[in-house]
């Protein structure tokens, strides 16, 4: 997680947040949904998704679930 917290990739907030879901610590996943918020407002879990694939569609469903726990809006 180190280099999540040391990039400028842009969905860095994004993908610390489901990690921080999967370790059960909601409050920093939320925290990180909000920095990405203020970075790009338009950002939701539609855009997101649409984004990414994965070649086993389950964890992109996964990783959407844990952004939406994590506070990141659906539309």
């Amino acid at each position: 997680m180190d280099a999540l917290t040391q990039t400028e990739f842009n969905d860095a907030h994004l993908l610390l947040a489901i990690a921080y879901v999967r370790l059960g610590r909601m409050a920093d996943a939320r925290a990180e949904v909000v920095k990405m918020m203020k970075i790009n407002p338009a950002i939701i879990l539609q855009a997101w998704r649409l984004g990414h694939s994965f070649r086993d569609s389950a964890i992109l469903d996964r990783c959407a679930l844990d952004l939406a726990q994590a506070g990141l809006p659906e539309k």
